[in-house]
């Protein structure tokens, strides 16, 4: 397995673009799987993820790494060939972004209609900085927070690792009882 995988081709950057597929794909990349695992960790349908999986496989972005024997066909192992794939700029579909925020503000409005209590605190910190947060219950199904800030260019560089960890400190193997949810850290000049 390679560290990283430059994409050229745009039909394999699409597998990228596509919410299903690139969850196959970084699944696969994060560890090996067969097919019936797959269907537990990402509750698709068996011949959905088969259909994912050939396009991958035609594409040369996941293989099988070995064939484990049983009674009856033996189970195939599947992996992807990466731990990380890069998509130029000019193979990016700009509807990814747009999809993911469609996601994320969905689930943000599901999150919101179960509150009890919900509403955006609005607040100044130290310095006169402007800061908005959306309170929910304390067990809620989503959190928001927004926040104005006045940073040099060293700090917004540090913002932005932090960030990068924090959302590392929480990526990992799907543990027993977990939902998935959608994260989106995002840092921006003005």
């Amino acid at each position: 397995m390679i560290d990283r995988l430059d994409i050229t081709d745009p039909r394999a950057a699409a597998i990228l673009a596509g919410t299903t597929s690139r969850y196959i794909l970084l699944e696969l990349a994060g560890c090996e799987r067969t097919l019936g695992m797959l269907k537990t960790v990402t509750g698709l349908p068996l011949n959905l993820l088969h259909y994912h999986l050939r396009r991958m496989i035609s594409l040369e972005l996941v293989s099988i790494v070995r064939e484990e024997a049983r009674a009856g066909r033996p189970v195939k192992v599947y992996r992807a060939v990466a731990r990380s794939f890069f998509v130029p700029a000019q193979l990016v579909s700009r509807d990814a972004n747009k999809l993911l925020t469609l996601e994320l503000n969905a689930a943000l409005e599901r999150a919101r209609a179960l509150s009890r209590e919900d509403g955006v605190l609005y607040s100044s910190v130290e310095g006169g900085h402007p800061k908005m947060q959306r309170i929910g219950d304390a067990g809620s199904e989503g959190t928001e927070l927004w926040g104005g800030l006045f940073l040099d260019e060293r700090n917004a560089k540090a913002l932005a690792a932090d960030l990068r960890r924090l959302l590392q400190l929480y990526q990992g193997p799907p543990k027993k009882g977990a939902h998935a949810y959608l994260a989106h850290l995002a840092v921006a000049k003005r």
